[in-house]
């Protein structure tokens, strides 16, 4: 299930450091070979302490891309809920009366 497909110089699950979350709770699979960079939550609020504003900054866009992709998911596993209601109407139905 590919959720979103990012490009290069872009970021990813940058709410485990503004959250109390210990894991990212999706896989990341990269296509072809990268190059990873990896800001410890020790470095983030040693940032923090030094520029607030910037921190302010990245949780604002942090969580409305949190909240962004908790809808994109919970819209995903309702279509796929929905797709999978239809096909068990489509194997109740007798032939000719489906949708």
């Amino acid at each position: 299930l590919t959720v979103k497909k990012i490009r290069p110089g872009h970021e990813f699950a940058e709410y485990t450091l503004i959250m109390t979350v210990v894991k990212h709770p999706l896989s990341v699979r990269s296509l072809t070979f990268c190059d990873l960079f990896v800001l410890q939550k020790a470095d983030f609020d040693e940032i923090g302490a030094l520029f607030p504003h910037v921190i302010k900054t990245v949780r604002e866009l942090g969580m409305k891309r949190f909240k962004r992709q908790l809808s994109d998911l919970r819209a995903m596993q309702n279509k796929k809920q929905d797709d999978s209601n239809n096909k068990e109407e489509e194997d109740v139905l007798p032939e000719g009366l489906g949708a």
